[in-house]
């Protein structure tokens, strides 16, 4: 594992712990407040007003240790930055042979006659022949006439 992954976990699990520490805190001093009868906040001890302190401080550091040690919150991957000068790379699809329709249909070869025979339809779009049973084209996906 590399040593900037290790750090980064354990300001992480560091993170983590502050976090479930002080929420821990915090919920058993409300409790404490919401389950005893006659209690209120202008009832509270002076123990009870310290842990609720200690709980946000907590509560805090978690978040300070997770923005500043352990990483960007939401993930370490960031935006996605791509170069406006390189198109996009070969997917998958592409490299088995699925070409891309074009965007705007005037781009694409004019469209021939519809049917090839019996049992084929020709695309509109790009003017493979496909069988009438198929709802959309088997070479650019495009819808096919009825």
């Amino acid at each position: 594992m590399r040593e900037s992954l290790r750090k980064q976990l354990i300001w992480q699990g560091a993170a983590l712990v502050s976090y479930f520490a002080g929420m821990i805190l915090f919920l058993v001093v409300v409790m404490r407040i919401v389950g005893a009868p006659g209690q209120s906040l202008a009832t509270l001890r002076t123990g009870d007003l310290l842990a609720l302190v200690v709980s946000v401080f907590l509560l805090g550091l978690g978040g300070l240790l997770t923005r500043k040690r352990g990483g960007p919150v939401g993930g370490g991957m960031g935006p996605i930055k791509m170069d406006p000068t390189r198109g996009p790379e070969q997917s998958n699809l592409e490299e088995l042979g699925y070409q891309i329709p074009p965007e705007h249909p005037a781009d694409s070869e004019p469209a021939r006659d519809e049917t090839i025979g019996h049992d084929e339809v020709r695309c509109p779009e790009c003017g493979v022949g496909n069988d009438r049973s198929f709802a959309y084209c088997k070479q650019c996906s495009s819808e096919l006439p009825g």
